[in-house]
């Protein structure tokens, strides 16, 4: 072809940049020109790899398939390398077959001679441009300005190209960053090295309460309280020196006053040639979070207390069985006039004190055993407040507004008066020169979500509770903390902390809600939400000891403290039942292989030596199958049901138990 011709190939390859094509249709247009231009057989445009081996065939024409990477990676002195080595970067070969290093692919069609150009900055070449003719040194010189021309118009389309992929790349990623940062939840800050904002996006707008052209041009101090932290200062110092902050609490300010815990994490923000420009910062709102870290922890010291409860109730409601039982026996036979009862009757006090000690102390650890049952609160209270008059002394007056048509909850006797108890006292001692105590009882109906406290209350009806005192108060502090166990306000010896403990998880047990107000000087009240249901109120029933039910039946007591053991047999007995004492689960298992006649009822600990309750009463089971069973035990519920196999038929007594209870309870199981 004319050097016209060729001048003409080279401004059309020119024209067809203006169309904008891929670097694919760059190296197969150039192919196809320059094989025209040299009137060549084939050619190729290979692309260097790591190494400049050569061995990617980018476009290729002439070749009945195009070479493969491995038809171009044999050898290690063939045209392709040259070209990178040789000055001006143009290579031309009269006989590829002189070329030992040549891949096979070039003789298999035929091809000898060669010409290839350098495509691209020698410094950060591209690949090579190569023409082929199957005529022995048909390249000379006078090819040399066409391919060296559209090699170095190809190289600069393809950088063109690649320059143009790479801005388009940036300019998304750019732009997806700045969506991310847009909306983002959580605030994204830029500040200058001191501390000047630059950028506020609406996460920080959300989070602090600031629109940005309030904020921006302001000083980050703007974000800090009174006082603020002085590690900051040092925190800045280690962002200015490039260093990356992880992620730590800290607490700021809103635009509105309030306070807001936050999770920040601190970058320095590098300039073009790696300096330090500005500083980042990401905050993200933790206040809920920490919130609920407390709460876990909280429930953590619950969990060890009520493992203390659970380790402790078993020998200790085993001395109380003991010396309550006895001392309600023995004031069933003394007279009334005896000078013996006083005595007698605060023996029994001390023991039912120590009981609700017991009780107290498992109701607070959630593993009380409950007996809710339908109650009138208003009827609880009215129940409650003479009681409770004579508890608090005579400079405090109680007043009650109570609810005549209050609707009925469902709730434990016990542990509602046990509530009732905690908040009294706990108003008594709020004011030591006297004052009056108010409660209220009230039906309260919520059609939507009502605020109380810092939680709120689903709709629905509940009734409240509403202790209200005129004492010293409560500050900020002090509300955040009256609720942690074994927290107290009150002096040493006057107080266990577990009070208000106890009262926040039985409303929490029942599904209902608790709410204080208190300021210094102004008092305090508590108010307590508990969700209504709609049964009849459960009927009352006699508990006098006089009045326990008898029978003729045989029963196996299995006990492995002789005080308990020798109190319940003397009970039974008395109450007319036959009764058969072991002191541990072997030893029953023994005597029962040894009767033929009938065994009622086993009565057994759940927690003993050798053989527990639930292992006795399934190897029993074959023996004497008409056998009931009734598990006893001085350990909290929870406990006992990792003990062994549930018995479905099984029933449960808790210590310690009263003479009456026992025979009431022995006579439930007996008659099914």
């Amino acid at each position: 072809m004319s050097p016209e011709r060729q001048i003409e190939a080279v401004a059309q390859f020119g024209r067809y940049l203006w169309q904008d094509p891929s670097i694919e249709d760059l190296v197969q247009e150039a192919t196809r020109l320059v094989a025209d231009g040299t009137r060549a057989d084939a050619a190729l445009v290979l692309e260097r790899t790591v190494g400049n081996r050569l061995s990617t065939a980018r476009a290729s024409i002439g070749f009945a398939e195009p070479p493969g990477v491995r038809d171009l990676a044999l050898g290690t002195a063939w045209h392709g390398p040259i070209v990178l080595e040789t000055p001006g970067r143009i290579a031309i070969i009269d006989d590829l077959r002189d070329q030992p290093g040549e891949p096979p692919v070039f003789a298999a069609q035929g091809l000898r001679a060669a010409a290839a150009a350098l495509i691209g900055d020698p410094a950060r070449p591209y690949g090579v441009l190569a023409v082929y003719s199957r005529a022995r040194g048909a390249f000379d010189a006078g090819v040399v300005p066409f391919l060296s021309s559209l090699a170095t118009a190809l190289g600069l389309a393809i950088r063109r190209t690649q320059l143009t992929a790479e801005l388009n790349r940036e300019r998304e990623e750019r732009f997806r960053l700045g969506s991310l940062v847009e909306g983002s939840d959580d605030a994204i800050i830029t500040a200058t090295l001191q501390g000047t904002i630059l950028s506020w996006n609406p996460g920080a707008e959300r989070l602090y309460g600031y629109a940005a052209h309030e904020i921006v041009g302001q000083n980050l101090s703007r974000l800090a309280p009174a006082g603020r932290d002085p590690a900051a200062s040092y925190l800045m110092e280690r962002v200015r020196a490039g260093e990356r902050i992880p992620a730590f609490d800290a607490e700021h300010r809103r635009k509105d006053g309030s306070r807001v815990t936050v999770s920040l994490s601190l970058s320095p923000v590098h300039g073009r040639e790696g300096e330090i420009v500005a500083l980042a910062g990401i905050a993200h709102d933790v206040t809920e979070t920490r919130r609920l870290e407390s709460h876990v922890r909280q429930s953590a010291k619950m969990e060890a207390v009520g493992r203390l409860a659970g380790g402790v109730a078993h020998d200790f409601n085993n001395m109380l069985t003991v010396i309550d039982g006895y001392s309600e026996l023995a004031l069933l036979k003394l007279p009334a006039d005896s000078p013996v009862r006083p005595l007698v009757e605060e023996i029994h006090k001390a023991g039912e004190r120590a009981g609700d000690l017991t009780r107290q102390l498992m109701a607070f650890s959630r593993k009380s055993m409950a007996e809710p049952q339908v109650l009138d609160l208003s009827a609880v209270v009215a129940a409650t407040a003479a009681t409770l008059t004579r508890i608090i002394g005579e400079d405090i007056r109680i007043e009650t507004r109570l609810a005549p048509d209050l609707q009925n909850v469902m709730a434990d006797r016990s542990q509602l008066d046990q509530v009732l108890f905690n908040l009294v006292i706990n108003a008594r001692d709020a004011m030591p020169l006297g004052g009056t105590i108010a409660i209220e009882t009230a039906n309260v109906a919520f059609h939507a979500a009502h605020g109380v406290g810092p939680r709120e209350v689903p709709p629905g009806q509940y009734v409240l509770l509403a202790v209200t005192d005129t004492g010293v108060g409560m500050d900020a502090a002090t509300r955040a903390r009256i609720f942690e166990p074994f927290f107290t306000t009150k002096g040493s010896g006057r107080g266990t902390g577990l009070g208000l403990a106890t009262v926040q998880n039985f409303v929490m047990q029942i599904g209902g809600h608790l709410a204080v107000y208190s300021e210094p000087g102004h008092g305090s009240t508590f108010k307590i939400y508990l969700p209504t249901v709609a049964l009849p109120l459960a009927t009352a029933r006699g508990e006098n000891p006089a009045d326990a039910p008898a029978g003729t039946e045989t029963i196996l007591v299995v006990e492995d403290d002789d005080a308990v053991r020798l109190f319940t047999e003397g009970v039974l007995k008395a109450a007319g039942y036959e009764v058969l004492t072991a002191s541990n689960g072997a030893e029953a298992l023994d005597l029962a292989q040894g009767t033929a006649t009938p065994i009622h009822l086993l009565m057994a600990d759940v927690v003993m030596p050798v053989l527990g309750g639930h292992a006795l009463a399934e190897q029993m089971h074959p023996l004497h199958p008409e056998t009931r069973v009734l598990f006893t035990s001085g350990y909290t519920p929870d406990a006992v049901r990792g003990k062994g196999m549930a018995i479905p038929s099984a029933r449960f007594l808790q210590k310690p138990y009263a003479p009456a209870a026992l025979c009431r309870k022995v006579r439930g199981v007996l008659d099914g």
